[in-house]
């Protein structure tokens, strides 16, 4: 005999309209405005979220955040239950350095000011962490079989064998420039 399961309703429409106001008031008094604000949605279901959050900012301070999209479907716990090659996009946040856009699809996008990160990857192999600058490394997106071929030499910092495949800029400042994301 099946036992029934008795379900409860945490939030209705109106207080799921409530908890989005009260979020875009406590993120736009933390960050004393929205002059130095990026929000980014987490693809999937976080994209629409994003969305909901960022047109509560706007009636709020009259301004739109810009947004960004972010795909983590390789960092997933689960991902061996999502699928045996699961479908991975790309992520949606054109960056601005020192004046100059990158706007090109990413397979590695990596900002920093220190050579390497997690698990020994010499990410920014000339970075200087009290030199004023943050290095942006980024292989450009390219087949799997590419990507395969070339992550050895990215995380041994043998940046100069990645050739055409690689963008790197050294600048004092970085800004993540996003566009709308389109809903899901």
């Amino acid at each position: 005999m099946k036992k029934r399961i008795e379900k409860t309703v945490l939030m209705d429409a109106d207080g799921v309209r409530r908890a989005l106001t009260r979020i875009a008031h406590e993120i736009v008094e933390k960050n004393k405005g929205v002059e130095n604000l990026v929000l980014v949605g987490i693809r999937t279901r976080g994209v629409p979220l994003s969305e909901r959050v960022a047109e509560e900012i706007e009636k709020i301070e009259g301004i739109r955040p810009p947004q960004g999209v972010l795909d983590i479907t390789l960092y997933r716990d689960d991902l061996s239950m999502l699928d045996y090659q699961p479908l991975v996009r790309p992520t949606e946040m054109p960056v601005d350095i020192d004046g100059k856009t990158v706007d090109e699809e990413l397979a590695i996008a990596v900002a920093a000011n220190a050579r390497y990160y997690g698990g020994g990857f010499y990410a920014c192999p000339e970075a200087e962490p009290d030199d004023g600058f943050f290095d942006f490394v980024a292989i450009r997106r390219i087949t799997r079989l590419q990507l395969l071929q070339l992550l050895g030499d990215y995380a041994a910092g043998r940046h100069d064998r990645l050739g055409e495949h690689q963008i790197y800029m050294r600048a004092r400042q970085m800004t993540l420039v996003s566009e709308k994301p389109e809903p899901i």
